[in-house]
């Protein structure tokens, strides 16, 4: 009996033995002790720096896989007490066999995975854990979201493809198309766009002409080319209002009346005037005021209708002084059966093309415009010889100017730089000390007035086109 007792005692006193719980899933023990003892820390690649006010290109990488070699999971591998496991990278884990993987655009795995990760750190810290730990699934999970977000991020789409592809079309077509036009565009030359057809001038109504014709009736023209320079000078500084009250004063001292003759007065070139009238009666009446006895060197101008006369013989017509011109004035005028009051009689041509040349062409002028039609009508004798009459038609004379030597207007009205003539470089032709010739219009090896100069002869061209219309639409004066 007391031998019970104390065994009984004994059992009693010693220490119960321990017992070790069944595990429900070995696997998940086994995972949840080696991320405790292996003391893992899973980190994410470096992210590349942003800049103020561009979009961040961030690369994600898959998570890292565990060495299968020293898998801490697997049963059948030993492992030493103190054993740690390595870890491979970049990081790929594959989805369990029955994991369901359902299309997800990055942002939503993207969020998913962060909202997860939260739920991970706020259990933590309500715990007050030092450590984060998280379980295999959910660090499956979280990596397969990381991954499925850095793949479809990556991968473009089949629409961006497309519209890369059709972006790269249009520009391959647009080079090629500037290509052809830069390969086929000619260079333009000045004399080309001289040569060219201007466009024709619109025809006024037939109000606005004969409103023209009336306009020109009433206005007076005024020369000041015989006026002395300082009267001349006093004349240009002067206002149109100021100009018209100064010739207001001698209009009214000779008219002996208090209407006032003129409406207004302008410069229409260095020297003329243009006088404006209410009525062609009063500006008859200023046509026969003395204007060179209020001023000395001003006159009237008074309308004048030059014809042309070509082929007129030099022995018939001679030229070279005063004497014979007037000589042969008078005979023109005394020849023909109708007697007509010619002005005066000019060569067409200041530098004759052929001096030697028999006959030359002549400019009559004519103070009547019956006269000017008739002379174009009938014809004119010179030299007991009939020859035809045309309008003179300065406008369509080939005019140069030596200061630019472009074509069009004169030195006198240029207000482009010098050129040289000769090697066509920016100064007067005077001081070119150059030997090789260079037209500034052609670019040929002659000068810019050289009468083989293409640019010249275009020119020449144009105007001679231009008079021909010109002269099919009114051969006379008088419209």
């Amino acid at each position: 009996m007391e031998t019970c007792t104390r065994a009984t005692r004994m059992a009693q006193a010693a220490p119960a033995p321990k017992v070790q719980p069944k595990a429900t899933n070995s696997t998940s023990g086994h995972a949840k002790d080696a991320f405790e003892r292996s003391n893992v820390t899973i980190r994410g690649p470096p992210q590349p720096y942003a800049r103020p006010g561009t979009p961040m290109e961030v690369e994600l990488s898959t998570p890292p896989k565990l060495n299968d070699k020293a898998d801490p999971f697997n049963s059948g591998t030993p492992r030493a007490p103190g054993h740690k496991a390595t870890v491979e990278s970049p990081l790929k884990i594959k989805p369990p066999p029955n994991a369901a993987s359902a299309p997800m655009n990055p942002t939503q795995a993207m969020l998913k995975a962060l909202t997860r990760l939260q739920e991970i750190y706020e259990d933590t810290t309500k715990a007050k854990k030092e450590t984060v730990t998280m379980d295999l699934n959910t660090f499956i999970t979280v990596g397969n979201l990381l991954n499925a977000a850095y793949e479809q991020n990556t991968k473009p789409k089949e629409q961006d493809k497309q519209t890369i592809t059709t972006i790269q079309e249009d520009i391959a077509e647009i080079k090629a198309t500037v290509k052809d036009l830069a390969n086929n565009m000619t260079r333009t030359t000045w004399a080309q766009v001289a040569a060219a057809q201007p466009r024709p001038k619109p025809e006024l109504p037939p109000e606005c002409q004969a409103a023209r014709s009336q306009r020109a009736k009433c206005e007076v023209t005024l020369s000041t080319r015989g006026l002395e320079d300082g009267e001349k000078e006093k004349l240009t500084k002067m206002s149109d209002q100021e100009l018209t009250s100064h010739l207001k004063q001698f209009t009214n001292m000779d008219s002996n009346s208090d209407l006032d003759l003129i409406i207004g007065a302008r410069k229409t070139t260095k020297q003329t005037i243009k006088i404006r009238c209410e009525t062609d009666i009063n500006a008859d009446k200023l046509r026969n005021v003395p204007w060179n006895s209020y001023i000395t060197g001003l006159s009237v101008v008074k309308p004048t209708y030059s014809v042309v006369v070509h082929g007129a013989s030099k022995l018939d017509v001679n030229l070279e002084n005063e004497s014979t011109t007037e000589y042969a004035k008078k005979e023109i005028e005394t020849t023909n059966l109708k007697r007509f009051t010619i002005n005066k009689i000019t060569p067409l041509r200041k530098r004759q093309r052929n001096p030697s040349a028999p006959t030359q062409s002549i400019v009559i002028q004519l103070s009547s415009l019956e006269e000017a039609d008739e002379y174009i009508r009938d014809g004119i004798f010179i030299g007991q010889r009939l020859h035809q009459v045309e309008k003179y038609m300065p406008q369509y004379q080939l005019k140069q100017c030596f200061k630019c030597y472009r074509y069009g207007h004169t030195a006198a009205e240029c207000t482009r730089k010098a050129t040289c003539g000769k090697c066509g470089h920016d100064h007067l032709t005077s001081e070119c000390q150059a030997t090789k010739l260079e037209c500034t219009q052609c670019k040929g090896e002659q000068p810019a007035w050289h009468n083989e100069c293409p640019a010249r002869k275009q020119e020449m061209t144009r105007l001679e086109t231009l008079k021909m219309q010109h002269i099919q639409q009114s051969l006379y004066f008088s419209p």
